[in-house]
C-alpha cells in the first residue's frame, strides 16, 4: 500500500525536484530583495551582513562536525559493529529488516542525533547485504529515529533553555530538564512511536 501511494511522488521528485544548490541561491536572493526592499539596506551593507554572518557560522558548523564525527565514531566501533551485525542476522525477510532498521534508528537518535544518523545507515547497508529489500525503503526507515531525536538525550532546544545565561533567558528563564518538554518526560510516547513507526513503514 505505501510503495503503492509513494510511487507517483517519487517519480514527480525524480524528474522535476532541482539540485538543493539551487535551492540556497533562490533564498539568498529573495533575503536579500527583503533586505533592500522592506528593510530599505543598500545592496553594499547586505553582502556585508551576509558576508559576517556567514563566518560567525562557523563556531555552529565545528560544533556540527564533532558531532558528526564523534558519532561516527562510536558507531563504528567494534563493539557497536558486532552488535549491529547479531541483529542483522536476526532479520529474515524485507519487512523484519525493515522493522529492525526503524527501531534500532530510533533508540540511536534519542541517544544522539548524530549517532542515529550514521548508525542507521551503517545498519541499513549491512541488512542489505543480507536481505532482499527495497533499499530506498531501507534507508526511510534507517532515518526514520529523527522524528524522536529532539525529544531525546541531545535534543537542542531542552538543553539550550536548560543553560543559564542561554539567549532567551530573559524572556522564558531557565528550564530545567524535568519541564514536559525535557528528554525525561518525552518517554510516553515512545511506545507509539515504537509500535507505530515500524509496523507502518514494513
Amino acid at each position: 500500500m505505501l510503495k503503492f501511494l509513494s510511487k507517483p511522488a517519487v517519480r514527480l521528485v525524480d524528474r522535476y525536484l532541482p539540485d538543493p544548490f539551487i535551492f540556497v541561491l533562490l533564498l539568498t536572493l529573495v533575503a536579500a530583495a527583503a533586505a533592500i526592499g522592506v528593510e530599505r539596506q543598500t545592496p553594499l551593507a547586505v553582502m556585508r551582513f551576509w558576508g559576517d554572518g556567514f563566518w560567525n557560522l562557523l563556531t555552529f558548523s565545528m560544533q556540527m562536525l564533532l558531532i558528526l564525527v564523534t558519532g561516527f565514531m562510536l558507531a563504528s566501533s567494534p563493539p557497536v559493529k558486532r552488535m549491529l551485525q547479531q541483529l542483522a542476522g536476526r532479520a529474515n525477510n524485507a519487512g523484519s529488516a525493515i522493522i529492525l532498521v526503524t527501531l534500532v534508528s530510533l533508540v540511536a537518535s534519542w541517544i544522539n542525533w548524530g549517532f542515529g544518523l550514521v548508525v542507521g545507515a551503517l545498519f541499513a547497508k549491512e541488512l542489505a547485504r543480507l536481505v532482499r529489500v527495497d533499499y530506498r525503503l531501507l534507508v526511510a526507515s534507517a532515518y526514520s529515529g529523527f522524528v524522536v531525536w529532539h525529544g531525546g538525550l541531545a535534543g537542542s532546544i531542552p538543553l539550550t533553555i536548560a543553560t543559564d545565561g542561554h539567549f532567551t533567558a530573559d524572556q522564558i528563564g531557565v528550564i530545567g530538564t524535568g519541564a514536559p518538554s525535557s528528554p525525561s518526560s518525552t518517554w510516553p510516547s515512545w511506545p507509539a512511536c515504537s509500535s507505530v513507526f515500524p509496523w507502518s513503514i514494513a
